[in-house]
């Protein structure tokens, strides 16, 4: 099937900024996540972060749940210290809210400015 939705992402120091966009499949979400393995394989010496920018994303299916669980463990289990997200519309903010478990205290901010800050400053502490 083909993928539905898309992303950008890039990395910095240490942590990566991802932006979503659109309605997202699991073929999608399944691309989303090797990549993020693949990019963070040069992070994981030290502590890291993920931003997540939701503020353009339609939300997906529950077949996009388990992925993403998967990836919150993985990225856990290789020194990710911080998941935060950016500003999530109506629908994604329903399904941080059902299916944040993986997510632990995971922050929402308003603007990506914010959240870079934020997340600078709590690896800065480690």
């Amino acid at each position: 099937m083909l993928q539905h939705g898309y992303y950008t992402l890039s990395v910095h120091d240490n942590f990566i900024l991802s932006h979503f966009f659109g309605a997202w499949n699991v073929e999608q979400t399944q691309d989303y996540t090797d990549h993020i393995k693949n990019v963070a394989s040069d992070l994981t010496a030290k502590p890291w972060a993920r931003i997540v920018n939701l503020s353009s994303w339609e939300g997906g299916g529950i077949d996009v749940i388990k992925p993403l669980e998967r990836l919150q463990i993985w990225a856990e289990n290789n020194n990710c210290k911080h998941v935060v997200f950016i500003n999530p519309p109506l629908i994604p903010s329903y399904m941080l809210e059902k299916h944040g478990d993986p997510y632990h205290d995971y922050k929402v901010f308003a603007d990506k400015d914010e959240a870079i800050s934020w997340v600078q400053a709590e690896l800065a502490k480690l």
